[in-house]
């Protein structure tokens, strides 16, 4: 039942993340040109501690809470700035992977308990900061004559810098 639960749980926010992008963003007065955004979601690190369904180990079994704010001012109707914060924590454990197929060092297959003999596990805690250009080559098409805001598709160029912060416990 557990694993129903948190399989439930993981398919709501993919789903949210796929829909997310069609919400109408938070604006803090008619035509403004600040908006913010609120994202929460779940974390996974893709290692050989955790292998997304393979080995015994559930898809959702390292899953951790993801949450975020996202704050975006538009310079222009085609350029715009954007700043991101994400929090999360990415974890792994060898005591999880239980089933084959394992490979011993030199590469061949053996019956071994994976990497349950290895014995390493690790946690940390990741924040993500960035700061982004946007550039919505097609923005102009949002705005009619009243610089009154339509919604239409159009693509955008994205182009930033972040820093990515790590505090890692291994054992």
């Amino acid at each position: 039942m557990k694993n129903l639960t948190l399989t439930l749980l993981f398919s709501f926010f993919l789903i949210m993340g796929v829909t997310a992008q069609d919400m109408e963003p938070v604006e803090l007065e008619s035509n403004s040109k600040f908006s913010i955004g609120l994202n929460i979601g779940a974390s996974q690190s893709g290692t050989d501690l955790h292998s997304y369904g393979r080995h015994g180990v559930s898809l959702t079994e390292e899953a951790n809470l993801m949450f975020g704010l996202t704050a975006k001012y538009n310079l222009t109707p085609t350029l715009a700035l954007r700043g991101n914060f994400f929090q999360t924590k990415i974890s792994g454990d060898d005591l999880n992977i239980t089933e084959g197929p394992c490979y011993d060092s030199e590469g061949n297959e053996t019956t071994d308990d994976c990497h349950v003999q290895r014995g390493w596990n690790y946690s940390s805690p990741l924040t993500d900061i960035g700061l982004d250009l946007e550039w919505e080559f097609l923005g102009n098409k949002r705005y009619d004559g009243n610089n009154v805001f339509k919604k239409t598709f159009s693509p955008y160029a994205l182009l930033g810098a972040g820093v990515v912060l790590t505090d890692p416990e291994i054992d």
